[in-house]
């Protein structure tokens, strides 16, 4: 473990409020697997401690190069070591996140690649008893040895890969495949925030992404003979259920082309930094007035630049060939796309009967239905028609028989509604003469053909009504009104 690590760890130790105290250190430095039987809530608060602690500092890569595992038994006392004392109890912690599922052995992990982990867990606890296991482990010796893969941190990181390849892999049948190196490359910053995964994490997280069918992998990483030529393979994210999963000889000459452009770049760039070193000797020269070497690096120089023209040609070729290859699996999809639209459609326009007939049928019964309709809209308006002018002649005598009543009303609000009185004798000689005058202009009125004596008649009548109204006189002392007889009645008894 190098200096800056273990520096990084003291400082997190000292950062945890567990440790405030040396008694608290000391206490969880201690053996306290003697409490498990006496104090199992200390017991567990110990274990719970070692367990964060552990995962933590590992996750951060405070505990070596590996990242998704924690180191071998001894490594770990080495790194907690505080004042020359090793944590007792780190084997117990151990055995109790191996028995919760937490933890696994690495080389039985790596011997498990072909089953996921799942399986791994109902073979551990139906197979073979945890407790069986656990005493075989130690046997053997791998207890104490081998490393600690942590399955939590390895789902974490598998997640993040698979991201990261969702998010960049625009080009399916070319960003896809991926050597060892190329993967390293691409996915060992990316799996863990802030970390680097060690070439033994990269080994474990691609026999984990292995067992969860999402790469296919060629080669085995048992043997470190065969990693050079892996291929790997990530899963289409729209491959077909029924398709087969597999890497093909398309695949390998993909391969093959992408390695090829690799090292055409770092040819051009090894000749690009060699005219650049040739330049500088060619520079001295001249200043030191070296002509005849000046002129050999000269040649060189030139050489290279013919060297560099032939690789840059035939980098672009290559390249040109891997975008057709990309633009030929863009097309294929596309025409994918295309059949799948077209069955569809096929399909949807069988189960639905859709054809030219059923169209054509459908709007010969829309159109006599339509025309049906307008009819029954136009019977409907001449109805409604019909009876509105019925309506509106009954409304006009209506309208005229109410004018008749409030023309009536009115009148008789508008005549007095008073007693008849006895008229005087005046009114009576007025009326007698109003009604002979009525008489008369209805006689002449009435009859056209008078003879004479009824005209003489009528006019000894009148004389006899003018020499009754020339004896009638007035009466003086009568009162005009009560107001006025009341005023005589004073003025008369202050007379006296």
């Amino acid at each position: 473990m190098h200096s800056k690590s273990h520096t990084d760890l003291r400082a997190y130790l000292g950062s945890l409020q567990e440790l405030e105290t040396q008694n608290k250190i000391d206490w969880y430095w201690s053996d306290f697997t003697i409490l498990k039987s006496t104090d199992e809530a200390t017991y567990k608060d110990c274990v719970r401690f070692w367990r964060k602690v552990l995962v933590e500092t590992s996750n951060r890569g405070l505990l070596g190069e590996d990242v998704i595992c924690l180191e071998t038994k001894e490594t770990l006392e080495d790194n907690f070591q505080n004042k020359g004392y090793s944590p007792l109890s780190l084997p117990c912690v151990i055995q109790e996140m191996y028995m919760n599922n937490e933890i696994m052995p690495a080389n039985e992990f790596i011997s498990t690649q072909n089953q996921s982990w799942t399986s791994w867990i109902v073979s551990k606890f139906i197979v073979n008893p945890i407790y069986w296991r656990l005493q075989k482990l130690i046997s053997s010796g791998n207890y104490y040895s081998a490393k600690w893969v942590k399955m939590d941190t390895l789902k974490e990181a598998a997640i993040r890969v698979l991201q990261h390849q969702e998010k960049h892999g625009i080009n399916g049948i070319t960003d896809n495949l991926y050597t060892l190196s190329s993967f390293k490359v691409e996915f060992a910053s990316v799996a863990m925030p802030n970390v680097t995964l060690s070439d033994f994490d990269i080994k474990i997280l691609i026999i984990y992404l292995e067992s969860e069918r999402k790469v296919l992998i060629t080669g085995s990483l048992h043997e470190d003979d065969n990693n050079k030529d892996m291929i790997i393979k990530f899963k289409a994210k729209n491959l077909n259920a029924n398709a087969k999963f597999e890497i093909t000889s398309i695949d390998r000459g993909i391969i093959y082309i992408r390695e090829t452009c690799d090292k055409l770049h770092q040819q051009i760039h090894d000749i690009e930094e060699r005219i650049k070193e040739i330049s500088t000797k060619i520079h001295n020269y001249i200043l030191r007035k070296q002509n005849v070497m000046a002129k050999h690096c000269l040649r060189q120089k030139m050489h290279l630049e013919k060297v560099l023209s032939k690789r840059v040609g035939s980098l672009e070729t290559v390249e040109r060939i891997l975008l057709k290859i990309q633009g030929a699996a863009s097309d294929a999809e596309i025409i994918d796309i295309y059949n799948v639209g077209a069955n569809t459609l096929h399909d949807f326009m069988a189960s639905t009967g859709l054809t030219a007939d059923s169209v054509d049928a459908t709007i010969d019964k829309l159109q006599d239905i339509l025309a049906d309709q307008q009819e029954i809209d136009e019977a409907m308006k001449l109805g409604t028609d019909s009876l509105l002018d019925a309506a509106s002649i009954q409304d006009e005598e209506l309208e005229n028989e109410l004018e008749s009543l409030i023309a009536n009303e009115t009148v008789i609000k508008e005549s007095p509604a008073t007693m008849p009185t006895k008229p005087s004798i005046s009114q009576q000689v007025h009326n007698n003469a109003d009604t002979t005058k009525v008489s008369d202009t209805t006689k002449v009125s009435d009859t056209t053909k008078v003879s004479d004596i009824n005209k003489v008649n009528d006019e000894e009548e009148l004389k006899q009504l003018e020499a009754m109204l020339a004896d009638l006189s007035v009466p003086t002392n009568v009162p005009k009104d009560k107001t006025q007889n009341k005023k005589e009645v004073q003025e008369n008894i202050i007379i006296n």
